[in-house]
């Protein structure tokens, strides 16, 4: 494997080299190396006189790559013979594989005339030879004692109190940048929450960042968490105090019981490293590029004990914290007229996949739905869903529905639970007497009875006309309703069948619900707005089960007779539909909303 590297460096001056003659040499030490070691490669140039010319080496790796540099060394000498100056690089470089290593071309470009070096060779070997020790880090040149303007440099600092620190510490301990992923907890139960971090532990500054990977939570459901970056902490690490941010937050859910890998995050820096300015002795910022990457997290799921006497046979999977809330709006109604039910649950658990509470019938009370509504705001660090049923009377009384219930299992007991919710008090009054038949029989009567008398002439003329119009006024109502009653028929042709019928009944709530996602600001709200649409519309057009996971809606409308090809079409959109709850709070989700909005209006029809 072979990489090129060209350093171009520009030093004060710009005036050719003099006459006088340079030396320039280059070396690579060691000669043996383990595959797992470091080498320095070198290049030094000196020459007479104040001017120096520019200076720009060039060379090709074989087998070697770079790790980090070493700040260049410039000296200036006054001595018996004149001025002279010296500048010399050094390179770490780390071997890629077991074999022959080299440095080759070396360039160096000095002033207007390129000097070319011998190339430089290695050995590299799978263990390090006996009696070898690391590479030596690189220092001046023992038998060259320090110039007079090193002297003085190193003499200001001291007087100060500042010293320069050494670039060639690559590897900080404990370091200045690193990631650390944590999960809580570590042993979870089949469907328990946990909780994933990846937290970011700096003490330098951070000028930008990108994920170059990112874990896939195999066996894992997730669902994102918003995470703040302008919330720093500062704690201790170590012995030395970070700024710690959080990165990535996920909320995992795990779906078998087994031992899950979630993979390290590798994320690219662009940090601020600070540097002591070797002229004025003040510290600078100076931009660099390091990639960090985090500890992998094991989680090993437990399986949910035996339900036993605890669990409720209605138990549905809910596992964590739940809490139930029920309302009913009016409380008062009249016979055949409607009260609405709305059951919210909130929780940690996995809530997406819960069915709707069963709500017990009573005599007298018709109870319809249910029908999945918009997942209201829960409390912090919870998700939440509501249901609601339409409960209509249909004669008169009061009804007081027995508490719904739901079980759960409680991780931190380890034990079954139930969450209740009692529900208020239904009264239905008779249905007012109609008034509409008894006011025209009225008005009949009065009619009737303030008819002044009239001849016989006048009675018998005006029968002839009463005779000539009374077949039309009959006819246009008859004519009217015929028409009615051909255009049902034939739109009732144009429908097909009743699954047809259905959906177009069901359209309209879905257009209702797509338009709603439309307004959402965030691409995982909008998602799960689109998502609850279409399971309502499916459940009832194709009477599939609100439970049922998005992955395997396709497959059970192809059971239920759906043509084919909307099913792949529908499984292709809920790919995307995934991507838009996971991807980044970008503005480039707003435009792919809108597309499986259009998508899915245009799709309903053919499913």
């Amino acid at each position: 494997m072979r990489t090129t590297l060209l350093l171009g460096l520009l030093l004060a001056g710009a005036a050719p080299a003099g006459a006088g003659s340079f030396r320039v040499e280059s070396h690579l030490t060691p000669g043996v190396v383990a595959v797992d070691g470091v080498v320095h490669f070198t290049i030094e140039v000196e020459g007479p006189g104040l001017d120096q010319p520019r200076l720009r080496p060039s060379f090709e790796l074989d087998n070697l790559e770079v790790v980090g540099v070493v700040e260049p060394a410039h000296e200036i000498t006054f001595g018996a013979g004149g001025v002279d100056w010296r500048y010399s690089w050094t390179w770490r470089l780390r071997p890629l594989e077991v074999g022959p290593a080299a440095v080759v071309d070396v360039h160096l470009l000095v002033g207007d005339r390129v000097v070319e070096l011998a190339p430089q060779r290695l050995e590299v070997v799978a263990e390090p030879p006996p009696g070898a020790a690391a590479a030596p880090a690189p220092r001046a040149d023992p038998a060259r004692p320090p110039s007079p303007l090193a002297r003085f440099e190193e003499l200001v600092a001291r007087s100060f109190g500042r010293h320069r620190r050494s670039p060639a510490a690559g590897a900080e301990d404990p370091p200045a940048l690193f990631l650390r992923a944590v999960a809580f907890p570590e042993r979870p139960y089949v469907g328990q929450r946990v909780l994933y971090t990846v937290w970011l532990y700096t003490r330098v500054p951070v000028r930008a960042m990108a994920p170059e990977s990112l874990p896939t939570f195999r066996g894992l459901w997730a669902r994102h968490v918003d995470s703040d970056l302008s919330a720093q902490e500062r704690v201790e690490w170590q012995g030395e105090l970070y700024n710690r941010v959080p990165l990535l937050r996920k909320e995992l859910f795990p779906l078998a019981s087994a031992t899950h890998v979630v993979e390290a995050v590798r994320v690219r820096f662009v940090i601020d490293r600070i540097e002591q300015d070797r002229a004025f002795f003040a510290p600078v910022r100076v931009p660099a590029e390091v990639v960090r990457e985090s500890n992998p997290v094991a989680l090993e799921v437990r399986p949910l004990p035996p339900a036993g006497p605890g669990a409720a046979p209605g138990f549905g999977g809910a596992v964590g914290e739940l809490a139930l809330a029920a309302a009913i709006e009016p409380t008062e109604v009249a016979v055949d007229q409607g009260a609405t039910l709305t059951v919210t649950a909130a929780g940690d658990g996995h809530l997406e996949a819960m069915a709707a509470p069963p709500v017990p019938a009573a005599a007298g009370l018709e109870v319809i739905g249910p029908q999945a509504g918009p997942a209201p705001d829960g409390p912090a660090g919870a998700a939440s869903r509501s249901w609601s049923y339409l409960l209509v009377p249909r004669q008169p009384g009061s009804w007081r529905l027995p508490a719904i219930e739901v079980p759960y299992f409680d991780p931190g007991a380890r034990r079954y639970r139930f969450a209740r919710a009692s529900l208020p008090e239904l009264v239905a009054r008779p249905a007012a007497a109609g008034t509409a038949g008894g006011g025209l029989r009225a008005g009949a009567g009065e009619v009737g009875s303030a008819a002044p008398s009239r001849g016989r002439g006048a009675w018998s003329a005006g029968e002839g006309i009463l005779a000539r119009v009374l077949p039309w006024v009959l006819a246009l109502p008859l004519a009217a309703l015929l028409v009615v009653v051909l255009a049902r028929h034939r739109r009732g042709h144009r429908r097909g069948s009743p699954a047809a019928s259905a959906r177009d009944g069901a359209l309209p709530a879905l257009r209702s619900g797509l338009d709603a996602a439309l307004r959402e600001e965030r691409p995982r709200r909008a998602a799960a707005a689109i998502e609850r649409a279409w399971r309502v519309f499916l459940a009832e057009t194709r009477g599939l089960p609100e439970a049922a996971p998005p992955a395997h809606w396709p497959d059970e409308l192809r059971k239920r007779g759906a043509p084919g090809e909307a099913c792949r079409e529908l499984g292709r959109l809920l790919e995307d539909l995934h991507y838009l709850r996971f991807a980044p709070e970008l503005s480039a989700t707003a435009a792919l909303a809108g597309e499986l909005v259009e998508r899915s209006r245009r799709l309903a029809r053919e499913v």
